[in-house]
């Protein structure tokens, strides 16, 4: 009896003991420095976080330049938890009309409307206790902008993009991105003298739009955000 006991308190003690050691952060991860105070704030680059359970995050960018402008809305909804969230985009753009061009009879130069619309889908693949944090993001494009107007790219498209987010030490957390689009049978129009669109295919001769982008930021955890870019 006495023995039962002594190995019952044995594998008590060592089963406390692993569950200690799992709660505390591994050395280099996110969390190895506490949590800091601000995070998930930038409207310039992706960062790799989800929005907890129960949090639905809502992002709106609004850009002004003369007469013209452009709004754009994002919500975040988690799916469960961290590990995966859906999102959609929506936008809304008026700018001015080209100069030169004379509309033919009743047609009317369209400078306002909705953009493209997107639905993403973002699976967390590495969390905080790793040496870095993960997230791809999978983007259907619906072109629901008018193309013709440069209101839309003109087709069906996809979007993958990377973030990546590594913390260096307690007061500074770097950025990266890379990613890739594929907008399919891509209308782009160029504007005759008189007004007229025709419609024409600058990417390739299938219409079909590719761009590769990349970016970088370092955040300093202070008073004060720093971007590099």
């Amino acid at each position: 009896m006495k023995h039962c006991l002594l190995a019952s308190l044995l594998i008590l003690s060592l089963s406390t003991q692993a569950q200690v050691a799992d709660s505390i952060p591994k050395k280099g991860s996110y969390l190895y420095y506490g949590q800091p105070s601000i995070e998930d704030n930038s409207m310039f680059i992706e960062e790799a976080f989800n929005q907890e359970s129960g949090v639905i995050q809502h992002i709106s960018n609004f850009i002004f330049t003369g007469k013209e402008f452009a709004f754009a809305y994002t919500q975040e909804i988690p799916l469960a938890d961290v590990k995966h969230q859906l999102s959609f985009g929506v936008s809304y753009a008026s700018q001015k009309k080209p100069e030169g061009l004379t509309p033919i009879g009743s047609t009317q130069f369209l400078t306002n409307g909705l953009g493209d619309v997107v639905v993403n889908y973002r699976p967390q693949i590495w969390g905080k206790d790793k040496w870095a944090l993960i997230i791809p993001r999978f983007t259907v494009i619906i072109p629901t902008g008018n193309a013709r107007y440069g209101l839309g790219a003109g087709g069906w498209g996809g979007q993958f993009n990377l973030a990546v987010t590594k913390r260096l030490n307690s007061k500074i957390t770097t950025h990266y991105n890379g990613g890739y689009t594929l907008i399919n049978k891509a209308d782009h129009f160029n504007y005759a003298a008189d007004g007229t669109a025709v419609k024409a295919f600058r990417f390739s001769e299938c219409g079909r739009k590719c761009d590769l982008a990349g970016k970088t930021k370092i955040q300093y955890h202070g008073r004060i955000p720093v971007y590099f870019w």
